[in-house]
């Protein structure tokens, strides 16, 4: 990773978005290269002031954001989602529908980033605040840098991933071993049937099944992100208490 590059995938929080970056900002990334991938279907980013997002005046975003490029996926035209979720008619809506199909989004995003920046990024969710700096999280001597969960809470076959929400991806030592973000063999709810094991795969999990297949080749580095982030938890696809919750850790943002 020669350019220290953090990718935040966005989904109609402006706020939380530019939040985060701010604390990124805040603990020692004035340097980094942020690259938002806006997936919006109710409101632009840079959008508007306040939360919820809807008829606020639209401000300057890349005064404030400076050094921040935006990939526009609003309307399908770097991943057109539609067309991918027309390929499995017999998907499976559990826990899907809900939000979007957002999980299977999300790990479509990611693979797409391995393509737009092969150099390699720091993956952060847009609804995390930092307490420091991520710094460690560029080390080039792993494939992977952040938080390995075993299994997945929930998961029916104890499926365990990198979590997303801050995670170090060294892109052209994964792709060299021929690593994976999205696999359709093992991703979420693209198959008939909740017993079949392939959709259990949620975002982050087809990397770590690779990764441990892969080594010693494939070697990562488990860190405990609790003492990197505070965590709003699903607020990067809705908005729930958002505000108060930004209130309630401005101290790391503003």
């Amino acid at each position: 990773m020669k350019q220290k590059t953090v990718a935040i995938i966005h989904f109609n929080t402006p706020e939380l978005t530019e939040a985060a970056i701010l604390s990124l900002r805040k603990h020692g990334g004035e340097d980094y290269k942020v690259v938002v991938f806006d997936n919006s279907t109710d409101v632009d980013f840079p959008a508007m002031d306040g939360l919820p997002e809807r008829k606020m005046k639209v401000r300057p975003f890349t005064k404030k954001m400076k050094g921040v490029r935006v990939i526009n996926n609003r309307k399908g035209q770097v991943i057109d989602f539609q067309k991918l979720l027309a390929e499995y008619p017999d998907k499976n809506p559990r826990h899907s529908l809900c939000n979007d199909w957002g999980s299977t989004k999300h790990i479509w995003t990611v693979q797409k980033l391995w393509e737009l920046l092969p150099e390699g990024f720091v993956l952060m969710e847009s609804d995390i605040l930092l307490k420091k700096s991520i710094d460690g999280f560029f080390d080039e001597r792993y494939s992977v840098v952040g938080y390995c969960q075993k299994a997945q809470p929930g998961n029916r076959f104890q499926i365990g991933r990198m979590l997303p929400m801050l995670c170090g991806m060294n892109v052209p030592m994964l792709t060299r071993e021929g690593a994976r973000y999205f696999d359709p063999e093992r991703s979420w709810m693209l198959w008939p049937g909740e017993d079949d094991r392939r959709n259990w795969f949620d975002t982050g999990a087809c990397l770590l099944d690779d990764i441990m297949k892969m080594r010693p080749r494939l070697k990562g580095l488990h860190v405990d992100i609790r003492d990197y982030v505070v965590h709003l938890g699903s607020g990067s696809w809705q908005t729930k208490n958002a505000k108060a919750w930004l209130e309630l850790h401005k101290d790391l943002w503003k």
